[in-house]
């Protein structure tokens, strides 16, 4: 399921839907679902993401963001699929919330 999502918004034209920006779409998704495991005092896998540098330093893995390719990107994969690794706590993001990552990723994953 998750790659026919990733495929169906990958493939929708560019010009139909504006940039995502990091602070007003993405951050929203993160502080809902993944700071309260993963903040300067709380960093599981010691990883902060609680803000963009913070999250594109990455921890345990290396970057959970790689710029311009979703399907490589650790962010999509462990909160995508039947039952996904993250949130640990709390419900799973929703099909839009991924769409959001996605496509910020496939945007090349900017501060703006």
């Amino acid at each position: 399921m998750f790659t026919l999502m990733l495929s169906l918004a990958l493939s929708a034209p560019a010009q139909d839907k504006k940039p995502v920006s990091f602070e007003k779409d993405v951050m929203p998704i993160l502080t809902k679902s993944c700071i309260s495991c993963h903040k300067p005092d709380n960093k599981k896998g010691k990883l902060d993401m609680s803000t963009y540098e913070s999250l594109m330093k990455g921890g345990d893995q290396g970057s959970p963001v790689k710029a311009g390719d979703a399907k490589k990107s650790i962010l999509i994969e462990v909160v995508s699929g039947k039952e996904p690794e993250m949130p640990e706590k709390g419900d799973p993001l929703t099909p839009a919330q991924i769409d959001v990552l996605s496509r910020w990723i496939m945007e090349g994953a900017k501060k703006n």
